[in-house]
């Protein structure tokens, strides 16, 4: 027996902690060029050049936007402040972002770059070379 779904909308196993088997993420998949996130986006080190000094982007359908002031970390402060529901940060040691689900289970991330490209610049987007790494539902078997 299979509880839930792919396209159930409920929070019904989340509440009963049966499907807390994995979590939903997305990994940069290639090195982004060494961070230092004191640096606004337009400045920072990309492997492929600087970004767009201000812009927005959505995580789950929230809406985040940057200007030329905010640095590397304050973007990932307002990702992770937002209502998107993840968490975000930068692994130092493999070069890379990392946006996790607050949520445990197989309940996916979106992301969109809407203006500026912070999302593509960071790699996180599967167009450059970003992975998605899902959960798995729990599986009961009723003997």
């Amino acid at each position: 027996m299979v509880l839930g779904s792919a396209t159930d909308t409920s929070n019904l196993l989340q509440a009963l902690r049966l499907n807390a088997n994995g979590t939903s993420s997305i990994t940069s998949g290639a090195n982004i060029g060494g961070m230092d996130l004191s640096k606004t986006v337009d400045a920072a080190n990309f492997t492929d050049g600087a970004g767009s000094a201000s812009g927005s982007f959505k995580i789950n359908e929230t809406s985040i936007t940057y200007s030329a002031t905010d640095n590397i970390t304050d973007i990932l402060d307002n990702i992770n402040n937002s209502e998107a529901g993840v968490y975000a940060n930068y692994d130092t040691v493999n070069d890379r972002f990392l946006i996790t689900n607050k949520t445990e289970g197989d309940v996916g991330i979106t992301l969109e770059d809407v203006s500026g490209d912070f999302l593509a610049k960071t790699r996180l987007l599967t167009a450059n070379s970003g992975s998605l790494s899902r959960g798995n539902n729990l599986l009961y078997n009723g003997e």
